[in-house]
């Protein structure tokens, strides 16, 4: 089968998560302050490992063998719900820190009997229980399934670690590879300590381990430290354990008089040492200085790599480096690892059906409505298994959908692919409360979506991705900003909505926010709290302090594309600097846009320059600008990446921008320059002697230049690849074209009295 080469358990990371969340400080005190008893997360987090260590052999097993199938559904449906219980209790922890929300009130927050979450959380700590009674059965009659060989006859999530990795099977780690090498290979100032912690924080099984081999192997390393020592710290941090392995990585023996951490001391004196603590779980400031001690005397420069899942385990150790945060590789990267263990010899057909096969069933639904709305089409055309998490909806029938498919109260994800306008709004609002564990909800297109049904949403608390694009909505309700899980919002194409819920900001775990074709006036206030916000494409600047430059700079991760609008309400040029363009190097697309109206040129000159973006800019557009003059950094050659540049709506500009040395600017449009009266030598750069101005220009276009009145085109091999010239809307040009362009395929003219019209293509007269 082709799903073989997906290799190990789907049902470990969501173990690995619960186990993380289990062994939380915050989590387990939070539980316990409504005196709740702590042993019993400590007793789910023993059965979940003793779980985990059974997957691999049921995953195989249960192929040929029903009753292991059966028990494995058995299992995942209870470590489901725990996921579901356990996600409920840190929802409430992060509500509990959450004073902003729209439902705060200090006095029923802090005394027990009047907080509805003191009785839902004495409820949770019930089903918590029965959860872990249904876990000890099923492990009771696990039959003939094997355990992985681990600790205590269970296979830990933390496994035994070497130094050993196959770079070929690596990807998407060049990045944070170069980052830890530059703390390893630069001496940092560390106040007189010879050593230095270098750690390294990620979620279990994202890589964290990998990489630290990577660069353990790196001829770099070698050739600067004289000593290097890999030592598993494991989930129990057993100083005396940790001294005796470096004793043994560095060949170093120990003295029958003396102690060991002496005779480690002994042997590391002098030398530069890198040592590499990998997979740290519990650390604490005590035993960090014990380990400490026996290498005092190393020689300056000395490093420690330290590879944990906790922060707090990362702050203990850190010195002077802040702690390195490993994040998910790229999609790019993901299909490159997938493709390796997956396509090898198979065809994606193959992988599809074999996919399919496996997930569909007690968990994965897919449903399709004929065309009558008689019932359901496939094999399972009765009903809905009871433990179906995963629904898509297919349907030609309208609204007869939603009301034959009430009763299912596990649903994690709801996808109606395709929702006309009979959509039934009403079965909608009936059934959209009842579906509290939802984490996926695409509602588009839709043209009425009821304020009921949006304070709906705003309900469900363990809600990941929502998809209301193409809606009529004009508000969100602000109970959306409690669902801290959010991560992405789209709201595309949503032309009535207005404006954003003031406490957006509580969504601290956003990554996509879509608010492209909206009517909003500005961004909510605190912008710059969304810290993990990757794709927004639009940033509409207010005259609020919240929705300020400064709150832009905040958000480092942006990419792709960024289109900031409404830059005449930047009140300082400074706060334009503060929005740090030229240090968010992931932006490849970027649009700058005035509303073309200002009375201070000056300043919009000043705010431009000081938006200077970073070189990795691919496409850049500048609509609306003020001012008489472009900045210096327009059309500088260190822009090597830039293919596409638009300037519109610039009517105050007089001359054009020298942007003729970009050297691999591929289509030019230039349009709505009314002031502009002649296109000079400027425009082929600020260095004019430089051979071939445009040298890689394929298209070249002029619209609406009102004063245009003379074109010098006296630059000797310019436009060298032009292959297309449009000129639209320029009633005063009178001066010839360029005469030498041996690429040109096509000219247009339009509106040009003064040129006459026409269009010609190669091989015609024009």
């Amino acid at each position: 089968m082709a799903l073989e080469f997906i290799g190990g358990s789907i049902l470990s990371p969501v173990i690995q998560v619960l186990v993380d969340r289990l062994a939380s400080r915050d989590f387990l005190g939070f539980f316990r302050s409504y005196k709740l008893d702590g042993r019993l997360l400590e007793k789910l987090n023993e059965t979940l490992n003793t779980v985990n260590g059974l997957l691999d052999d049921a995953e195989e097993k249960q192929i040929t063998k029903p009753a292991v199938k059966n028990w494995l559904n058995d299992v995942k449906h209870a470590v489901y719900e725990a996921e579901d219980i356990l996600e409920e209790i840190d929802y409430e922890y992060l509500r509990s820190k959450d004073i902003d929300r729209p439902d705060s009130n200090w006095v029923r927050d802090q005394v027990p009997f009047l907080n509805p979450a003191n009785r839902r959380m004495k409820e949770m700590g019930a089903e918590l229980q029965m959860i872990l009674e249904k876990l000890e059965r099923l492990l009771k009659h696990k039959g003939d399934l094997r355990h992985i060989e681990g600790t205590g006859g269970w296979r830990p999530l933390s496994e035994k670690t070497t130094p050993l990795v196959n770079e070929s099977h690596v990807y998407g780690r060049d990045a944070d590879k170069e980052a830890i090498m530059k703390h390893l290979l630069t001496q940092h100032n560390t106040d007189g300590s010879n050593l230095c912690a270098v750690p390294i924080v990620g979620m279990g099984g994202i890589g964290k381990t990998t990489l630290a081999q990577l660069i353990y192997k790196d001829r770099r390393v070698d050739e600067r430290f004289e000593l290097k020592a890999w030592v598993w710290a494991s989930q129990q941090f057993d100083v005396t354990r940790i001294v005796d392995d470096i004793l043994k990585k560095i060949n170093a023996g120990t003295c029958r008089t003396k102690e060991p951490d002496e005779s480690l001391m002994e042997a590391v004196k002098g030398k530069k040492l890198l040592l590499v603590l990998d997979d740290a779980w519990n650390i604490e400031y005590n035993e960090w200085d014990k380990l400490l001690l026996p290498l005092l005397y190393v020689e300056q420069g000395s490093k420690i790599v330290v590879t944990t899942r906790d922060e707090d385990v990362a702050r203990v150790t850190q010195t002077v480096i802040p702690f390195h945060r490993l994040n998910v590789i790229s999609d790019e990267d993901c299909w490159k690892l997938f493709a390796r263990d997956a396509f090898s010899d198979f065809s994606m057909h193959d992988l599809i059906s074999d996919l399919a096969e496996y997930a569909l069933g007690e968990f994965c639904f897919k449903l399709v409505i004929n065309e009558s709305g008689s019932g359901l089409e496939g094999e399972h055309s009765c009903s809905l298994p009871e433990r179906t998490r995963y629904l898509s909806i297919t349907s030609a029938a309208g609204l007869r959908i939603f009301r034959s498919i009430h009763g299912v109260q596990h649903w994690r994800t709801l996808f109606p692919l395709r929702i006309s306008r009979e959509v039934d709004i009403e079965a909608l609002n009936d059934i959209l409360p009842n579906l509290k564990r939802l984490r996926i909800l695409y509602l588009c297109q839709p043209e009425d979506i009821s304020s009921q049904l949006l304070t709906s949403i705003g309900n469900l608390k363990h809600l990941r991705h929502l998809n209301l694009s193409w809606t009529a909505i004009e508000r969100l309700p602000e109970s959306v900003c409690t669902l801290y899980y959010l991560q992405s919002l789209l709201l595309k194409m949503c032309r009535h909505l207005m404006e954003l819920p003031s406490n957006l900001s509580n969504l601290v775990n956003l990554q996509h926010l879509d608010i492209e074709g909206t009517n909003l006036k500005e961004m909510p206030p605190k912008m710059g709290k969304l810290t993990k916000l990757r794709f927004l494409e639009c940033y509409i600047v207010g005259k609020d302090s919240g929705s300020s430059m400064k709150e832009l700079g905040k958000l480092s991760h942006i990419r792709k594309k960024l289109s900031i609008r409404n830059l005449r309400d930047v009140a300082n040029a400074q706060d334009a600097l503060d929005a740090d363009l030229k240090g968010k190097k992931k932006i490849e697309e970027l649009g700058l846009m005035w509303d073309g109206n200002t009375d201070d040129t000056r300043h919009e000159r000043e705010v431009l320059e000081r938006l200077e973006p970073s070189e990795n800019v691919k496409q850049l557009v500048i609509t609306g600008y003020g001012s008489t003059t472009f900045p210096g950094w327009l059309g500088k050659s260190s822009f090597s990446n830039m293919v596409k540049l638009t300037l519109s709506g610039c009517k105050n500009c007089i001359l054009l921008p020298p942007v003729g040395q970009l050297p691999s600017l591929k289509e030019l449009h230039i349009e709505g320059f009314d002031d502009v009266v002649a296109v000079s030598s400027e425009f082929y750069g600020s260095d004019s002697s430089m051979e071939n101005p445009f040298k890689s220009l394929k298209l070249l276009r002029f619209e609406g230049m009102k004063k245009w009145q003379e074109w010098k085109t006296d630059v000797d091999g310019a436009f060298p690849h032009l292959a297309k010239l449009l000129i639209v809307g320029c009633p005063e040009l009178t001066s010839a074209l360029p005469r030498h362009l041996p690429s040109l395929s096509i000219i247009a003219i339009e509106k040009c009295p003064q040129l006459g019209e026409g269009f010609w293509m190669r091989g015609e007269d024009f």
